[in-house]
């Protein structure tokens, strides 16, 4: 059966992108690629179980703003115990990231590339 192999963003300083993923959700880096320059290229970061591939873009264009639903992938969302939400919440409040919406479950905000990221405590299993 098929499963989830990767999500790739683009982004055009991926070092900091990739700092504020493995800070925020303790990520992993798998593998850094360099260009024929000698610069970063992409880093790659264990989802476990599937790999977010951070690639270097020069492009400036930015996703959605606010909850808007937009055509293709607009969302990257992680799972998160509800007995975490808390700390989850002093987290971004440390690191100055805003919520820009939520519902019962699932709190919204940006990455520092302007991505629509999500944390969200919903179970199938829990309704």
């Amino acid at each position: 059966m098929p499963a989830l192999h990767h999500i790739a963003l683009g982004a055009q300083n991926i070092e900091r992108l990739a700092d504020f993923y493995q800070d925020l959700f303790a990520l992993d880096a798998l593998k850094i690629h360099y260009d024929d320059h000698g610069e970063i290229r992409s880093i790659w970061l264990d989802l476990s179980p599937g790999i977010l591939m951070l690639e270097k873009s020069a492009h400036t264009d930015a996703p959605l703003k606010d909850m808007a639903l937009g055509k293709g992938p607009f969302l990257l969302a992680f799972t998160m115990e509800e007995k975490d939400k808390d700390n989850f919440l002093q987290k971004l409040t440390e690191k100055n990231l805003s919520l820009e919406g939520q519902t019962d479950f699932t709190y919204y905000f940006r990455d520092p590339e302007n991505n629509r990221v999500a944390v969200s405590t919903y179970h199938p299993a829990s309704v």
